[in-house]
């Protein structure tokens, strides 16, 4: 069964199908370990079906944002400790050795964060993919984050979905479940959507090998709205690329 391994001094790509025991290294190397399993697969598969025939990126993000963070959150206002929550549903296998976390353990537990979030966005975009539903062809990705408000970068997950069919300006476009993009309008409104950004030709190359880019939001593209959210970079200009 494949393992997911995260790199911190290079990016990993991922885009074959999931089966149930697929592992993923997360933020927290060791114990933190995810694991894909049946019921967390069941469920990814459930929310496919629900956004079935969803034609538009930007509505389709948006319900998929609200199932994910539905699916990993609770009304249960205690504050929950990440590490301890991972800890406390350890799997241990036959010969006593941590295998890490069934992903299906952390539901409910308000504690997911971008690589528990992104393998579930992944899972369910590459079922709507493989069933023909979505023309983007997507890829989990881990690698790193950087906004204008912070000296340094932090170790981030998130889903690429490149569209090689077309000619057109929106070939590839990085999917950043975790974080909500702050936009304002022409009349001042301001509102959130899921961070959906544009990778140009020129920076997609240079992205794969681990190239820190700058990134331009996808609803900015019509003029109509702005990002007013911190600028954010991905990647690392130190980081090359791993592909199973």
């Amino acid at each position: 069964m494949d393992v997911i391994e995260r790199y911190f001094d290079k990016p990993t790509i991922y885009n074959k199908n999931v089966e149930v025991g697929l592992k993923v290294e997360n933020d927290m190397l060791g114990t933190g370990t995810m694991i894909v399993d049946d019921l967390f697969f069941e469920a990814m598969k459930n929310i496919s079906t629900k956004l079935e025939g969803i034609d538009n990126l930007g509505i389709l993000a948006n319900k998929m944002y609200q199932e994910i963070r539905s699916y990993f959150t609770s009304s249960d206002k205690n504050e929950l400790d990440r590490r301890k929550t991972y800890s406390n549903n350890l799997e241990i296998g036959a010969d006593g050795i941590i295998e890490g976390v069934k992903l299906s353990s952390l539901k409910g537990k308000n504690i997911a964060m971008c690589s528990e979030k992104s393998i579930a966005a992944y899972l369910i975009l590459n079922n709507l993919y493989q069933n023909n539903f979505i023309k983007r062809k997507p890829s989990f990705m881990m690698s790193y984050l950087q906004t204008s408000t912070k000296e340094s970068k932090e170790p981030h997950a998130f889903v690429l979905l490149d569209d090689f069919e077309n000619d057109n300006n929106f070939k590839h476009i990085l999917f950043d479940v975790e974080n909500l993009t702050l936009l304002e309008n022409d009349k001042g409104e301001k509102f959130y959507q899921p961070g959906l950004y544009i990778i140009d030709d020129s920076n997609y190359d240079l992205f794969l090998n681990g190239k820190q880019i700058d990134v331009k939001s996808v609803y900015e593209s019509n003029n109509k709205y702005r990002e007013i959210s911190p600028k954010r970079l991905y990647g690392n200009d130190e980081l090359f690329e791993k592909t199973y």
